[in-house]
C-alpha cells in the first residue's frame, strides 16, 4: 500500500476530481445539435426548450462518478439502459441487442474522433461533458427518440425526477400577443412575443412559437394549386376559380376540406331543397362516395 500510495510530490490523476456542476444553459440543442444564441430559451431549428448544463452533468456523473471523462468502460451500463429505452420507444426499429451495442460503439468512436479533430487531444481517452451531450443526441436518433426525451429518461434513472424541473420556463407571452399578425410576419417578428426572428429560424428562440407563413405565400400556393387542377382536369381556369369560391363558402372551418355535414349542405343547395325538406340519404351517400375517392371521409377541392 505504501508503494501504491502517491507521495506528497506525486502528480494527481487529471481524470479524477470533484463531480461536475457547470452553471448556465447548454450552448447547443440536445435534439438537433444546432447552436443556441446566448439569449435563446428555445431552439430556433426544432423548437425544443433549452436545457441546463446541470442536466447533462447529472447524467454524466451517473456514469463517471468523480472522473472527468466518459470512457469506453462506462458504455456497459449505458448499453442496458439504451436497450430498455429502445424497447419502450415505438419509433425505434427492432434491432438485436448485439446490433444495438455495435451501433452505439461506432457512435462513440465517431464522436471521440470528432472531439480529437477539434483539438482536444488531452481528452483522447474519453468524452468531455460537451462531447457527451453530442453523443446523447446521436444515440437518441439511433433509438428513434428526441434528445430531450432521452435526457429526461436518464435523469429519472439518476433519481433526479422529471427533466422539466431543470428546464427554463417560457415567459407569459399572452399579454404581448400581436394585434396585427400579418404585419409582424412581414417584419420578421414572432407573432406571440414580437421578438425579432432570424431569417433561417423555424422557431422563436424566446418563446418556442413556430414561424407562420404569411398570407401572401399562402395565396401564391393556392394559385399554383388551382392552375395545376385546371391543367390536370382540362378545365378552364376561370371555371376553376369560380368553383373554388363556391368550395370556400361550404368549407366553414377553412380547413381546405369538406366533411360530410358540409357536403350535405352543398348537395341540398344544388338540389334546391327547402329547410322543411329532408335530404335524400341515398343520393347523399352515392354522391359523397363518388367524390371521396381516397376514402378519407373528407373531400378536397380537386375531388
Amino acid at each position: 500500500l505504501r508503494i501504491l500510495e502517491p507521495g506528497p510530490g506525486a502528480m494527481a490523476d487529471p481524470d479524477v476530481g470533484a463531480p461536475l456542476q457547470r452553471p448556465g444553459l447548454t450552448s447547443s440543442c440536445v435534439s438537433c445539435e444546432k447552436c443556441h444564441p446566448a439569449d435563446a430559451k428555445f431552439c430556433r431549428e426544432c423548437g425544443e426548450m433549452r436545457n441546463h448544463n446541470r442536466q447533462i452533468d447529472i447524467v454524466f456523473n451517473m456514469y463517471t462518478g468523480s472522473r472527468k471523462l466518459f470512457r469506453r468502460m462506462d458504455l456497459t451500463r449505458f448499453f442496458l439502459q439504451a436497450r430498455q429505452l429502445q424497447q419502450a420507444s415505438q419509433a425505434a426499429d427492432e434491432r438485436t441487442y448485439r446490433r444495438l451495442v455495435s451501433d452505439i460503439r461506432q457512435l462513440y468512436d465517431r464522436v471521440l474522433v470528432q472531439q480529437s479533430d477539434q483539438g482536444e487531444t488531452v481528452c483522447s481517452q474519453g468524452f468531455t461533458p460537451e462531447s457527451f451531450q453530442t453523443f446523447l443526441s446521436r444515440v437518441a436518433g439511433l433509438l428513434g427518440m428526441r434528445g430531450t426525451s432521452l435526457l429526461a429518461a436518464l435523469l429519472e434513472e439518476a433519481g433526479e425526477g422529471p427533466a422539466s424541473d431543470f428546464m427554463t420556463k417560457p415567459d407569459d407571452c399572452e399579454a404581448h400577443r400581436a394585434v396585427n399578425a400579418e404585419l409582424l410576419i412581414s417584419l420578421g417578428k414572432c407573432v406571440r412575443c414580437q421578438s425579432k426572428m432570424q431569417d433561417c429560424a423555424k422557431f422563436c428562440r424566446h418563446c418556442g412559437c413556430s414561424r407562420p407563413r404569411s398570407s401572401k405565400s399562402v395565396i401564391a400556393e393556392t394559385e399554383i394549386m388551382l392552375h395545376e387542377v385546371a391543367r390536370k382536369n382540362m378545365v378552364p381556369i376561370d371555371e376553376v376559380l369560380r368553383l373554388h369560391l363556391q368550395f370556400k363558402d361550404y368549407d366553414v372551418n377553412d380547413s381546405g376540406l369538406i366533411d360530410k355535414d358540409e357536403f350535405e349542405q352543398l348537395l341540398r343547395d344544388q338540389l334546391g331543397l327547402t329547410a322543411a325538406e329532408k335530404t335524400p340519404l341515398a343520393a347523399l351517400q352515392k354522391a359523397y362516395l363518388t367524390c371521396d375517392r381516397d376514402a378519407s371521409r373528407e373531400v378536397d377541392f380537386e375531388e
